[in-house]
C-alpha cells in the first residue's frame, strides 16, 4: 500500500503543474466529456466549475481487439492460471492484490502478474521480490511487452482475472476478460465495480472472496450475459453510428 501511495503522490505532483491550464480550458471551452461514467461523475462533482454533459462512446470495438479468431473463443475453464493487473502502474496496487491472493490461492494455481509497462524498474523489482516471497514458484511476472495477439492469448488462458485498482483503470482488459468468459474480480474500492454491475455485468469482489468462492466456476449463463453486454456496448458498428450521429 505504501508503494501505491507514493506512486499516487508522484502522479499528483506532476499533474498539479498543468491542472490550472487544463481546467481553465475545459471550463471555458468544453461542453461534453467522454470516458467512463464513474470518472465523469467525479470530475463533474469535485473539479469542474461549470457542469458538462457525458458523451458515452467506446474507445474501440471488442471485435477489432480480438480479431476473427478469438472473437469466437472462450477461456479454458480447466486452466490453473490466474491473471493479475494490467501494468506496472502503482495504481494497480500489486502488493494489495498479492496480500489477498496469498490467503486464498491453492497450490496448483499459477499467478501471472502483468508488469510490462508503466511504473519504473525499481518498483517492478520490488513487486517481483514481494510476489516471489509470498507466492513462491507460483508467482510469474510478465515484464516484456507482448504483441496484441500474444496478450489476447494470455487473457484467453486465464480462468480468473484480478484487477485491484482503486481508480478507473484496465477497463479494456476487464471487458476482454468478461467477453472471454473469465471470472473477474475487482476491488471493492474500484469505481468501476458499481458502474459495470449497474449495466448488468456479473463481477466479483476480491475482498469478499474465500478460497471456496474464489475457485467456484462462473455459471455458463453469467458468461453468456457478460459476452452479450460487452458486444452490445463495445463494437465497431456502434462506434461508427455514434460518430455519424454526433460529428457529421
Amino acid at each position: 500500500i505504501i508503494e501505491s501511495i507514493i506512486g499516487y503522490l508522484k502522479i499528483l505532483k506532476h499533474k498539479l503543474v498543468y491542472d490550472e491550464i487544463y481546467l481553465k480550458f475545459i471550463n471555458s471551452r468544453v461542453s461534453y466529456i467522454g470516458g467512463a461514467k464513474c470518472d465523469f461523475d467525479l470530475v463533474n462533482k469535485y473539479i469542474l466549475t461549470s457542469p458538462k454533459k457525458h458523451f458515452n462512446i467506446p474507445g474501440y470495438g471488442i471485435d477489432e481487439v480480438l480479431g476473427p479468431t478469438l472473437i469466437n473463443s472462450y477461456i479454458n475453464m480447466n486452466s490453473n492460471i490466474i491473471l493479475c493487473s494490467n501494468s506496472a502502474s502503482y495504481t494497480n496496487n500489486h502488493r494489495y492484490a498479492i496480500d489477498y491472493i496469498k490467503k486464498i490461492v491453492n497450490k496448483d494455481s499459477i499467478i501471472k502478474m502483468v508488469l510490462s509497462y508503466s511504473g519504473d524498474r525499481n518498483y517492478v523489482q520490488k513487486i517481483i521480490k514481494y510476489g516471489t516471497k509470498h507466492l513462491g514458484h507460483q508467482f510469474h511476472a510478465i515484464t516484456n511487452f507482448l504483441p496484441l495477439e500474444e496478450y489476447n492469448d494470455l487473457q484467453c488462458s486465464a480462468h480468473i482475472c484480478v484487477y485491484t485498482s482503486w481508480r478507473q483503470e484496465a477497463l479494456g482488459n476487464i471487458l476482454v476478460s468478461l467477453y472471454l468468459g473469465a471470472k473477474v474480480y475487482l476491488s471493492r474500492h474500484s469505481p468501476l465495480l458499481d458502474e459495470l454491475r449497474t449495466i448488468g455485468y456479473k463481477i466479483y469482489v476480491l475482498e469478499d472472496a474465500t478460497q471456496k468462492s474464489f475457485y467456484s466456476k462462473i455459471d455458463t449463463s453469467d458468461q453468456i450475459i457478460n459476452r452479450s453486454l460487452v458486444l452490445e456496448h463495445n463494437n465497431k458498428q456502434l462506434i461508427l453510428d455514434l460518430i455519424n450521429k454526433h460529428f457529421r
